[in-house]
């Protein structure tokens, strides 16, 4: 089963074995592992290179690898880390954003930043982007989530 090449997909929370054993493994890969997430029941393992080899080593420690999809990533969990504490700190030292909450995703193996306002406003797209430039921002027309890449 593959899922959409397109899709935003979330940091794998469950504590299930196949993600706790594919973490673990990939925190012992730290210059090259992206993180687990979750697409529907899939289990996706991001890396940064070497995908088969990593692929391979996930089969044999697994035990549901039909659940499980390696996946190309551009940063490691490292810098993904760094860049989660750089951008959360830039949003979150600007309270008059009226930013809500604030997630972080990967989209075809770019990390996302979600951040949930209070309202959007052209002016608060605008301070936005300063505040996270040089980083793009795409408005989600569903409500009031600004999507931060």
């Amino acid at each position: 089963m593959t899922s959409q090449p397109d899709e935003t997909v979330h940091p794998a929370t469950s504590t299930g074995n196949d993600a706790v054993v594919a973490r673990a493994y990939g925190l012992s890969v730290p210059d090259q592992f992206g993180g687990t997430y979750v697409s529907g029941n899939l289990l996706l393992v991001f890396f940064t290179d070497d995908l088969a080899v990593h692929g391979r080593e996930l089969a044999s420690r697994v035990s549901d690898y039909g659940r499980v999809e390696v996946r190309p990533c551009r940063l490691s969990w490292r810098a993904l880390s760094a860049s989660m504490l750089r951008t959360k700190a830039a949003v979150v030292g600007h309270p008059e954003l009226g930013v809500r909450e604030i997630g972080f995703a990967l989209r075809r193996g770019v990390l996302v930043t979600r951040v949930q306002l209070r309202r959007v406003t052209p002016e608060i797209v605008r301070k936005l982007r300063e505040v996270i430039e040089p980083e793009e921002i795409d408005i989600d027309p569903i409500g009031h989530n600004a999507l931060l890449r």
